[in-house]
């Protein structure tokens, strides 16, 4: 018996040894390794930014004390303060680990960080969304709209520091004048906004994207003013009537172009006039009497109309 006991107490220490070790050996498992005492960390991104729905892959260089990259599998873990890093925690191959900035729609600038141990990063800023913008500018198409007014379209750029088309910024547009429809647009894969304006006046137009501003102001021109008369007043049947038509070109206005007359009675005319306007004698022979209404119009070299209307009596041959 005594015999007999001692075997299984050897048995029982044996088993407990084994236990213990693979307890052990488990827990070494579990420990995730990190990167050496006295490493050192390098973040690097591929981009100069990121668009706000956008992502950007960042990637961290992790080399012992020596400079030779740390151990394969080694954990490094990425934190930002915008945006979200994912994976979170990546690990090495040949001393370097690599995870993706995913923004979430807002702009700022966003500082990535690394550790691994005790070794950490210099913090890497990578601005995203309007915080990215290098050159803001704006500009309208036409930039001069015909006496009477009309439609522009206008054009915000987002540009990063290399000069790289920003996609996705949100651009408000505001004028002095008229509307803008929409007020508010995002940029393309060009980087252009647009918005069109709508004024019957001169208008100034200003884009925003977060701290960004820029402005262009559209003119109107101003518009020709023409007088007519009519000799003999009232005209007569079978005789010749004269239409006197005096164009002014007021300062800093569009040239004068031509001259468009309906005589009221199904005959029509056009014809250029000088830039500079001045007085045009028009004849014409109404074949019948009555009562017409004569319509004379100048339009300017942009394309504006004005129109004055007179109505004559003409009377029967003696």
């Amino acid at each position: 018996m005594p015999v007999r006991r001692r075997r299984v107490t050897i048995a029982h220490v044996l088993l407990a040894a084994a236990v213990v070790a693979a307890a052990g050996s488990i827990a070494c498992d579990r420990v995730p390794l990190t990167a050496p005492t006295q490493s050192f960390i390098q973040l690097f991104a591929t981009g100069s930014s990121v668009p706000p729905d956008g992502s950007l892959e960042i990637v961290a260089n992790v080399t012992e004390q020596a400079g030779t990259p740390v151990q394969n599998g080694t954990v490094v873990t990425f934190v930002t303060s915008l945006g979200r890093v994912d994976p979170a925690e990546a690990r090495t191959h040949n001393g370097k680990a690599t995870t993706r900035l995913i923004a979430d729609g807002r702009s700022g600038v966003a500082t990535v960080t690394a550790f691994s141990g005790a070794a950490e990063s210099a913090t890497l800023e990578i601005p995203i969304g309007a915080a990215a913008i290098g050159t803001f500018s704006v500009s309208a198409s036409p930039a001069t709209l015909p006496s009477g007014g009309g439609s522009s379209q206008i054009t915000a750029r987002a540009r990063d520091a290399a000069g790289n088309p920003l996609a996705g910024v949100s651009v408000s547009f505001s004028t002095t004048a008229g509307t803008v429809s929409p007020e508010v647009a995002t940029t393309d894969a060009a980087g252009e906004a647009r918005t069109t304006l709508t004024t019957t006046r001169d208008a100034t137009v200003t884009a925003r994207a977060a701290q960004e501003e820029a402005d262009v102001t559209v003119t109107v021109d101003q518009a020709l003013t023409l007088t007519v008369s009519v000799s003999p007043n009232p005209p007569v049947e079978g005789l010749t009537t004269e239409f006197i038509i005096v164009v002014t070109v007021p300062p800093g206005g569009a040239a004068a172009d031509r001259l468009e007359v309906n005589f009221g009675d199904g005959n029509r005319t056009s014809l250029r006039i000088p830039s500079s306007g001045g007085t045009t004698t028009l004849s014409h022979v109404y074949d019948r009497d009555g009562t017409f209404t004569v319509g004379v119009t100048v339009v300017d070299s942009n394309g504006g109309r004005q129109t004055q209307q007179i109505v004559v009596t003409v009377v029967a041959a003696p």
